[in-house]
């Protein structure tokens, strides 16, 4: 009886064990295995320029813009001479989106495959761009490159477009956006003329509500210029759409988020995707992002700081990038240079 009684408790054990081990696969419960960002798949292509007299896709990827502001969207790209072609469901309201998850993306990709097209310009950003990327076909958005242009939400489209397509995009005004003098200069700066090799630096005077820019520690790098804004890069880490960020010139910006959430969106980044190992870090305006009135809690600049103010390498903030009326525009995934003391980011098309 003591051996038999032995023998059912051992294969009791044994199939408690295999059980318990089953259920961890399962359940999922099992240690995670760490793991670094993707690098970027294909090798990185540049767009056709356009100009004047270019037939341009008004799309709406992510947030409906309403009338208004479609109509003024619309005007402001006739402003730079640009012919204005209206996406099929541009004018779609779906909540906080614009239109279905498949209206969005069959945009896309009529705006890419039609030979008519010369560039995409999307009319705001919002919310649900992160929602279409595995919808996306980028083979076709590869073989069909055009300009690209927008941000705030549609850092994901770009993150995607680079680490998937390997297509240059325009991190720039969306068609929606104030268009002021340093606006215009910049967009055309990027987009008109014969090629690619341009530059940036932050405005002379910025606007209201816009911060000035700041050298938080010297020096130049060079590198491929990624980046956009926090909350969605932040929330493609983990994903095959962001890359890696290690030896890359990035740069950030955010609104309408407290600080503590600024903080622990870039201790991800930090974490995720190796932002530490940057070869140069540029953070724009952080618009509407301070503590409330009363609160000891830190500012976004001492957050700022208190993470990237003792690096080795150049960091700057307060650059004309964001949710502004001076708005720079950046070639997303292309070679760049940063001086951090002048404040110029030089964009070549050599090594592309």
């Amino acid at each position: 009886m003591k051996n038999d009684h032995s023998a059912s408790r051992r294969r009791f054990s044994q199939q408690l064990l295999a059980s318990v081990a089953g259920a961890t696969l399962l359940t999922g419960c099992h240690p995670r295995i760490p793991t670094t960002a993707v690098d970027q798949k294909k090798s990185v292509i540049l767009p056709p320029k356009i100009g004047p007299g270019a037939r341009i896709g008004m799309i709406a990827p992510a947030s409906y813009a309403g009338e208004i502001r479609t109509r003024e969207a619309i005007s402001n790209l006739e402003s730079l001479g640009l012919e204005v072609v209206e996406g099929k469901y541009l004018w779609k309201e779906n909540g906080f989106i614009a239109g279905t998850d498949g209206e969005r993306v069959e945009d896309i990709h009529t705006m890419f495959r039609r030979k008519d097209i010369d560039g995409i310009w999307c009319v705001r950003g919002g919310y649900g761009t992160t929602r279409i990327l595995e919808m996306l076909d980028y083979d076709l958005i590869r073989s069909h490159p055009k300009v690209f242009v927008g941000y705030s939400d549609i850092t994901a489209l770009h993150m995607a477009f680079y680490t998937q397509a390997g297509l240059v995009s325009f991190h720039g005004p969306v068609a929606a956006s104030d268009y002021t003098e340093y606006t215009t200069a910049s967009v055309k700066n990027a987009l008109f003329g014969s090629d690619y090799n341009y530059s940036i630096e932050p405005v002379v005077e910025p606007g209201a509500g816009e911060e000035s820019f700041e050298v938080v520690h010297s020096g130049v790098a060079a590198g491929t210029i990624l980046g956009g804004n926090l909350s969605l890069l932040s929330a493609l880490c983990g994903t095959d759409f962001l890359p890696d960020l290690s030896g890359k010139i990035v740069y950030i910006e955010d609104i309408g988020e407290a600080s503590y959430r600024i903080d622990r969106m870039l201790v991800q980044m930090i974490q995720a995707a190796n932002l530490k190992n940057a070869a140069g870090l540029i953070f724009g305006n952080f618009t509407r992002c301070g503590p409330e009135e009363g609160s000891s809690d830190q500012t976004v600049s001492e957050v700022l700081y208190d993470h990237f103010g003792s690096l080795n390498i150049p960091v700057v903030k307060g650059y004309s990038i964001g949710h502004i009326s001076n708005q720079a525009t950046v070639a997303v995934g292309m070679q760049a240079e940063m001086d951090a003391d002048s404040g110029v980011i030089r964009f070549s098309e050599s090594g592309m």
